[in-house]
Formats: structure tokens, C-alpha cells, sequence
């Protein structure tokens, strides 16, 4: 059989393989490589949806690389526009209206269609304008500015003495604002911040440092050393001459009326023509005004006569329009028309009052009421330091009693936990270890080493049905402390809101004995069945006015307040864990009560209006009077509850006294002023002292004798 040759392949049939082999290929390429993604629609990433604590922020977010976005206020301008190749977008300092506002951003893309993102809700509040910001101000320590409308504001002041922040009062319904802070003369960063019920609880963020030197001095009388008493003039103008503070604004008074006002020269000269009112004696008298706004006390009397020839009464003439005001002249923008009347009370360290509109030179104008500018002097002129705006004459200005209590996150903010530790031992090692050594080893030697005039000393029976002192004495002991307290501790003066602190601080002291003592007393007295009295330590109340003097004295914020001035104690036989019982119900309740006021203190601060100021302040009253009480309390010596807990467990007296002491220094250390290095020096004096007469009276004299 004959084999046949092979048959050639079809070239058409190669081709259409290789065309089905890439038509494969490229649905699967198809399938495996995914269509290229959308555009990301545009966002904001900041600020981030709710409060913005300045009114001039950076906006920013994420955008496609090829489009440009676009953002506004909804219902108002635009504030932001980008077009550049990059996939975020941002704009810095940008100006946001206060209020509750929303932002809306449009973004166009390559091929002009647009999207829109957003809205972002914010709610706006910047920082108010301070008066003079941006240079050097001079003041007696009066501030003023613009912010919004009703708005709550605090001034904080940097110094020598560390950061103090004031509660103001709140701003009027055009947005002017008037402060008058405390602070002892020298120079301070002063800032300023608001808050704004409307828009929420949060406060602003600080407005931009104000370098203030703020000058409490009061200057000297000046004197009037032309004419002299006795002069006789014939002319109704008469030129007056003396000496006075550089750069002093001095006023002249005939019988009590201003008629000119002039300005003391740099050689401490000044000169002026007074226009005489009627013929007969009259009496020059002269003040002058610092540039802070200090007034000084009156010069002495001129007596000078102004005798008329022939004794007819000439026709007084019209004064002509000068610099020096006549009398009836409307007050110049930035005069003190408030200014005190010649021999009127002298109060040091007075502040004008102040005109928005004041310049610079005399940032202390005269104002009104509503801080408009003042037309005429008034006919009886108040003394120096009064104004007819000034907030300390309103029952509901805030007095600064408790506003240097730092909040928890400010205990944290400024290093108070560090240092801290150190507080509660140098408490534990120089203060209460060795006022009971001293207790039990040295005083029971020095009382009986004592003199006595009526033989031998017996101890008082107390009757189970009687108390030590009745609920009446105890009441009247516990506002009588809180006047001692206010007084010392806080300053008082004659102004209706001091009477509003210590009504608060006498509430305060009130709920700190009814809750941290008679109330512990009383379950002790029902569930034990106990005779439990309650009575005032006459050394509670020399703690408290010592502590008051202390906190005067080196001028410590917040200041140091022992708030509870009863104790219950456990009269007759008793179990032990009765009075165990006792001492720790006490301490528990002081401590719940002082973190409780801290709390509250806390969330009524800024305070505006009477009623929550007053709450505010008695808030304030019960944590700084809790703090100050525990660590009195827990003193291991006396009737003291810490003397009852050291009996049962000195490591739980340790353990606990270091906590309290932890706290109490954490909170003190974090404020305004704290002198820790004079403090620690104190406390090291008070153990060497208690240390060194326990060692002579135990061991040293008997071994002498």
C-alpha cells in the first residue's frame, strides 16, 4: 500500500487562532484589572464639628488632585478658595463670625461638573478685645474692652506672683466690658476670655498677651504755692501755682468746685487760672490724678479774698472757650468727671472711672453708668476710687473668693501631681508625727510642771443629756468664724457683694458641720445607741484664724480655710469601734463633701448673676474648707477623728493622712500662688521646734535634774 504525503496546514486557520487567543486574552485582562475609581468627593478634616474657641482658624480638608474647592458660610461669604494640583486643601487665618455656624464647600472638578461637601457645624466664640492690646497700657487696674453681647468674662493676669485669673462682670448689650482686678503694683501679661451661654458651656480660648503696668500708688497731695492765705485780689481771675506728680492730671477747686484743670509739667510745675464766683473769701484747694488713674488726697486750704472797690458786685463774665474747663464746662472725653471733691475720704489705691473712648494717655475716663461719657461734674463729687460703674456696688459682681481654684485638668496641666508627694510627706514628717510625739511624750510632763492656782485639776463630767454646747451658741460660733474668715482670709469692704461672700462662706461652714459632722454623730447615736455630743474647740477656731493669717500673709491662691469648726466626740463608756466609727464617718463625709464642692465649683465657674455666684462662692467655700479641715482633722492628737484611726491602724491613719495631704497639696500647688520653698522652711521650723522640746522635756532636763 502506497503512503501518502502529509497535508500542509491552512494558514487561515493559524490566524484565526491567534486572533481568538488575544480575544481571550483581553477579556481577562478585562476582568482581572478593575475600571479605574472615582474621584474621592472633597472634605474637611479641620476644625473638627463643634466648639472653636477663636474666631480666626485654619481651614483645611482632603480634595481631588485636579479640582478646586470652594468654602462659605451657608447664608454668608466666601472664606476659603483652592485650585492647585495637590489632593489636600487648607486656608489659613480664616475670620469666622461668632455664633452657631455652618460651613459648606463646593468643589468643581477637571471636567467642570461640581460636587458639594460638608456642612461642617461650628460653634464660634473667640476672645474678647482688650482696650490698649497691642501696646503698653497703664491702669490702677481697671480693664476694658469689647466682647460679645452679655457675654461672661475673666481677665488673667502673669506676674511676679504667678497666672491669677478674675471673674468680671459680664459684658453690656453692645459688647463693652469693665473689670476692676486686685493685684499689687508691677507689671503683667494680662489676657482676657469669654463665655456665651448661647453657643455653650465652653469658655474662649485667651486673647493675645497685653503687657499692663498696673500702678496702685497713690500720689501725693499737691500743694498751692501761689497765691498764699491772706492774698486780696481785686479781679475775679486769679493765677494759681504749685507742684505736683509729673504728668499728673491736677484739678483746682474753689469752695468745692471744680474751675480748671491742667496738667503737672515734667519739672513738677503746674499752673492755672481760676475764675472767682463771687466776691468774699473763698478756699483753693487741689487734687491731682496719676496716670493709672491713683487720685491723691487734697492739697491744704487757700483762704483768698476777692474784695470789690466800693463794695458793688461786678457782673461774673462768660469764661471763654479754653483748655482749662470752667465751671459748668462739659467734661472732655477722658476727664475724670467722677473725680473726688477736695477734701473728701481718701481712699488709696482708687480707680477712675472709664470712658471707651478714653486715649491713651488717660485710659481712666470719665463714664457714665452705661460707660458712655460723662456730660458735667457732678454737683457733690464722689471721693476717689467710687464709679457709677463700678461693679463692686452690684449684688451680683463677683468678689475672686475661690476663682484661683484650679480645676482637675489645671492640677494636671500645671505639674501640681508631681510635686504633690512631697506635700503630704513633708505634712506627715514634720507636722503630724511630731505634734504626737509631742503630745503624748512632752505635754502630759509641761502640764503637770505647770503652776496651779486652785489645787488639783479635774476633769469636766459631761452629762449624756446635756449637750457641751447647745445648737444656738454653735450657730452663732459658726457665722462668727465665717466673718473671722472673710475678713482675714478674703478682705472685706464696705460693698454689698462682700455681704453676699459671707453669707456664702457662712453656708458653706454650715454644710460642712450639718453634713461632714452632725450628721455622722447622729447615725452613730441611733445605731450605736451612744451618747454623742457635739461641741466648739476653741483650737479649731485659733486654726482657722491662723490659717486665715497664713493665707494673708504670704498672700497664698487659693487661700487655706479650716471650714469645720465642731467635732463629735463619744461621751461616757463606749465600745472602741464606736468611736472608730465616728472618726471615720466625719472624715469620709469632709472628704465627700470638699470633692463635691470642687466639682461644682468647677462647673458654676465663670458665675454670672447673684444666685450663681453665691452658689459658686459657697461651692468654693466647702472645698477649700473641707481641704484645709481634713488635714487638721486628721492630726493624730486631741479629739480629733485622726487620733482614733491612729489608734486602731497607723498604717491606715499613714496610708490615709498621704492621700488627703496628696490631694490638698496637688490642688494648692496648681494655683495662682503657692510658696513652697517658704512653706517647706515653715513646716521644717514647726518639727524642729516640736522635736527639740520633746527631746528637752523627756530626756535632757530630767537628765540635768
Amino acid at each position: 500500500m502506497r503512503a501518502h504525503a502529509p497535508r500542509p496546514a491552512r494558514r487561515g486557520g493559524a490566524g484565526r487562532a491567534l486572533v481568538v487567543a488575544l480575544a481571550a486574552i483581553a477579556v481577562a485582562a478585562s476582568i482581572a484589572v478593575p475600571a479605574p475609581p472615582a474621584a474621592a468627593a472633597a472634605s474637611f478634616t479641620s476644625p473638627s464639628s463643634g466648639f472653636v474657641g477663636d474666631d480666626r482658624v485654619t481651614v483645611s480638608g482632603t480634595k481631588d488632585a485636579r479640582s478646586s474647592v470652594r468654602v462659605a458660610v451657608v447664608d454668608g461669604p466666601v472664606v476659603c478658595v483652592v485650585a492647585d494640583r495637590s489632593a489636600t486643601w487648607s486656608c489659613e487665618g480664616v475670620d469666622l463670625p461668632d455664633g452657631v455656624i455652618e460651613l459648606s464647600g463646593v468643589e468643581t472638578l477637571e471636567d467642570g461638573s461640581t460636587r458639594r461637601f460638608g456642612p461642617l457645624s461650628l460653634r464660634v466664640l473667640g476672645p474678647p478685645r482688650i482696650d490698649g492690646a497691642g501696646g503698653e497700657l497703664l491702669t490702677a487696674g481697671r480693664f476694658t474692652g469689647i466682647a460679645a453681647p452679655g457675654a461672661a468674662i475673666e481677665v488673667r493676669t502673669i506676674g511676679p506672683r504667678g497666672s491669677v485669673t478674675h471673674g468680671c462682670p459680664s459684658a453690656l448689650s453692645d459688647g463693652y466690658w469693665s473689670c476692676i482686678i486686685t493685684v499689687p503694683s508691677g507689671e503683667y501679661r494680662t489676657s482676657a476670655r469669654q463665655s456665651l451661654a448661647e453657643i455653650g458651656p465652653e469658655r474662649s480660648d485667651w486673647s493675645a498677651p497685653t503687657l499692663a503696668t498696673v500702678d496702685r500708688d497713690v500720689p501725693s497731695a499737691p500743694t498751692i504755692d501761689f497765691p498764699r492765705t491772706g492774698t486780696r485780689t481785686a479781679s475775679a481771675i486769679i493765677r494759681a501755682e504749685g507742684t505736683g506728680e509729673p504728668g499728673a492730671t491736677l484739678q483746682l477747686y474753689v469752695d468745692g468746685e471744680l474751675v480748671c484743670r491742667t496738667t503737672v509739667d515734667r519739672g513738677e510745675q503746674w499752673a492755672c487760672e481760676a475764675r472767682l464766683t463771687a466776691p468774699g473769701t473763698r478756699e483753693l484747694r487741689a487734687l491731682q490724678r496719676d496716670p493709672a488713674g491713683n487720685f491723691s488726697s487734697a492739697s491744704a486750704g487757700v483762704r483768698v479774698e476777692w474784695a470789690v472797690p466800693g463794695g458793688t458786685t461786678p457782673p461774673v463774665e462768660e469764661p471763654e472757650p479754653d483748655a482749662n474747663a470752667a465751671p459748668g464746662a462739659p467734661a472732655e472725653p477722658g476727664d475724670p468727671s467722677a473725680a473726688p471733691a477736695p477734701g473728701g475720704p481718701d481712699e488709696p489705691g482708687g480707680v477712675a472711672d472709664g470712658d471707651r473712648g478714653a486715649p491713651p494717655e488717660e485710659p481712666e475716663g470719665g463714664a457714665d453708668a452705661d460707660g458712655g461719657a460723662a456730660a458735667t461734674p457732678p454737683a457733690a463729687p464722689r471721693a476717689p476710687g467710687s464709679s457709677s460703674d463700678e461693679p463692686s456696688s452690684h449684688w451680683g459682681t463677683p468678689t475672686g473668693f475661690g476663682g484661683t481654684l484650679p480645676t482637675a485638668a489645671q492640677v494636671i496641666e500645671r505639674g501640681g501631681l508631681a510635686i504633690a508627694p512631697l506635700i503630704a510627706l513633708g505634712y506627715l514628717l514634720l507636722v503630724a508625727l511630731p505634734l504626737r510625739w509631742f503630745a503624748t511624750r512632752a505635754a502630759p510632763r509641761i502640764r503637770l510642771a505647770m503652776p496651779r492656782l486652785t489645787g488639783r485639776n479635774r476633769g469636766v463630767v459631761l452629762s449624756e443629756d446635756e449637750p457641751v454646747v447647745s445648737p444656738a451658741v454653735t450657730a452663732v460660733a459658726v457665722f462668727a468664724g465665717a466673718a473671722v474668715v472673710a475678713a482675714v482670709g478674703g478682705g472685706l469692704d464696705l460693698e454689698v457683694r462682700y455681704l453676699r461672700l459671707t453669707a456664702a462662706i457662712g453656708l458653706g461652714l454650715l454644710v460642712l458641720a450639718a453634713i461632714g459632722v452632725m450628721l455622722p454623730a447622729g447615725i452613730v447615736r441611733r445605731a450605736a445607741r451612744a451618747p454623742v455630743v457635739t461641741q466648739l474647740l476653741p483650737g479649731i477656731l485659733l486654726a482657722a484664724i491662723a490659717a486665715a493669717l497664713l493665707s494673708r500673709i504670704a498672700e497664698l491662691r487659693p487661700a487655706i480655710l479650716i471650714g469645720v469648726l465642731v467635732t463629735a466626740s463619744v461621751v461616757g463608756v463606749a465600745r472602741f469601734r464606736v468611736r472608730v466609727g465616728l472618726a471615720v464617718g466625719q472624715l469620709v463625709a469632709v472628704a465627700a463633701l470638699a470633692l463635691a464642692g470642687w466639682t461644682v465649683h468647677d462647673l458654676l465657674t465663670p458665675s454670672v448673676g447673684f444666685w450663681v455666684t453665691f452658689a459658686a462662692e459657697t461651692a468654693a467655700t466647702v472645698a477649700l474648707g473641707g481641704l484645709g479641715s481634713l488635714l487638721l482633722m486628721l492630726l493624730p492628737v486631741g479629739s480629733f477623728p485622726g487620733r482614733a484611726v491612729f489608734q486602731i491602724s497607723r498604717t491606715t491613719w499613714a496610708l490615709a493622712s498621704l492621700a488627703v495631704a496628696t490631694v490638698a497639696g496637688a490642688i494648692l500647688a496648681s494655683g495662682a500662688t503657692f510658696p513652697i520653698i517658704g512653706l517647706g522652711l515653715a513646716a521644717v521650723g514647726i518639727g524642729a521646734v516640736l522635736v527639740g522640746t520633746t527631746l528637752w522635756v523627756r530626756w535632757v532636763e530630767p537628765a540635768i535634774a
